[in-house]
């Protein structure tokens, strides 16, 4: 699988350690997939390191809310995909997250 060196920092929630180095990063990865995932030690981590907010991408939103309860402080969001949970399109999926101020772009979208 091809890795390139991030732009950003990343943690790695298999040791709450950064790795720049593609290699290093790909050994990490594969450490995770039979490896608990250690969320409390990486949100109070994150927030050590000065970032103030944590954006939840996915199907739900359990992570926002355990991110809540590890460090009250942090500004915690989910960005949730209704649509698959209520049928209905992933474009009023956007503009109900969005309070329709925004459309999709792109193929089909717009």
């Amino acid at each position: 699988m091809p890795v390139a060196t991030p732009l950003l920092p990343v943690l790695h929630n298999v040791d709450v350690q950064e790795r720049p180095a593609p290699e290093a990063i790909r050994a990490a990865l594969a450490q995770q997939a039979a490896s608990p995932v250690r969320w409390v030690e990486t949100i109070q981590a994150l927030a050590a390191r000065g970032v103030t907010h944590v954006v939840e991408c996915g199907p739900g939103k359990v992570l926002a809310g355990l991110t809540k309860r590890i460090v009250p402080e942090l500004a915690s969001f989910a960005l949730t995909d209704s649509a698959a949970s209520t049928r209905r399109s992933p474009r009023s999926a956007w503009r109900r997250a969005d309070g329709g101020r925004h459309q999709l772009t792109g193929a089909g979208h717009g």
